[in-house]
Parts: C-alpha cells; structure tokens; sequence
C-alpha cells in the first residue's frame, strides 16, 4: 500500500511477529479450495517445478547420462519422483523404442498420436501437425527462407504422419 494507517501497520506487524498465525490462514484458505479429485493430472511439463528431486535420484540422473539405454531404462525404473520417471519412459521411448515392450509400445504410440494430432488451440501448449503445417505455411509466404528446406520439412512431417509417429 502506497500510505497504509497507523492501523494497518499495527496489524500488519501483529501478523509478522505471529508464524503460528500465518500458518493457520494459509491452511484456512488452502481448505476453501480444495483441489479436485477427479480433475485430470495435469501434464508433468507442467509438474515440473513442482519441488525437488532426492539426492538419490540425481545421483541415478548422473548415472543415466553416461550409460547405453539398457541400464538407463533400468534407472527409470528406480527413480523415486514420478516427473523424472515419466519423462525418462518418454525418453527411452524416443531413443530407444526397441526396449518398450509391446504394451508400453502401444501407450507411447497411442500418447504420440494423440499429441500430433491435437488441434490448434490455445490449450495446446505443443507443436502439433496442424501447427507445424500452419507455421510451415507462414514460412512459405515470407519468403526469406530457403524453399528447399521448407519442402524437406513437409517431406518429413508426411513420412511421421505416414507412421502414424
């Protein structure tokens, strides 16, 4: 407040000297909303800073940089934080699918698919293939790009969407 009263500094600084009290009002007001049960987890890009990760785990995160995809994928299964463990499956499911078995297969093309093919919308915080195209074609009419290179994107982005991902 630009000129708080004589009032407000006095509770102001009643509130400061008071920890248990600030406690009990964060814990009041965390109560009034209480966080939905059956509201779908939200997206672990969006977990991401949602607190720190042991020492053990960034021990076994240091192992996974240095190791064959065997061992890292074993890693992933130890790790203690369930961010780190998602996305290293996401990994080991770019960079190595031949470790996945068929069901983990099927869930990873299945989480693709749904990802490149989701619509251009703000909710969509990802390249999608209609976003990809639709950047492609904005690129197309700037001109200042190399169309050749262009076309060698479009040539990809059909081959992946041929593959279904």
């Amino acid at each position: 407040m630009p000129a708080p009263s004589a009032e407000q500094l006095r509770r102001a600084e009643a509130i400061a000297n008071a920890p248990e009290f600030r406690t009990r009002v964060g814990q009041a007001l965390a109560a009034r909303f209480p966080e939905d049960p059956a509201a779908p987890t939200p997206p672990v890009e969006k977990q991401i800073y949602g607190g720190f990760y042991s020492h053990a785990d960034k021990a076994l995160l240091a192992e996974f940089q240095r190791v064959y995809w065997r061992r890292r994928q074993e890693i992933v299964a130890t790790l203690e934080d369930l961010r780190l463990r998602q996305l290293g499956r996401r990994l080991v499911a770019f960079h190595a699918p031949e470790m996945l078995s068929a069901g983990e297969c099927g869930q990873y093309q299945a989480w693709l698919r749904e990802r490149w093919s989701a619509p251009d919308v703000p909710e969509t915080k990802w390249t999608s293939s209609d976003r990809a195209r639709s950047a492609l074609a904005d690129i197309r009419g700037d001109g200042g790009i190399d169309l050749r290179l262009v076309s060698e994107i479009e040539l990809y982005l059909q081959r992946f969407e041929a593959s279904d991902g």
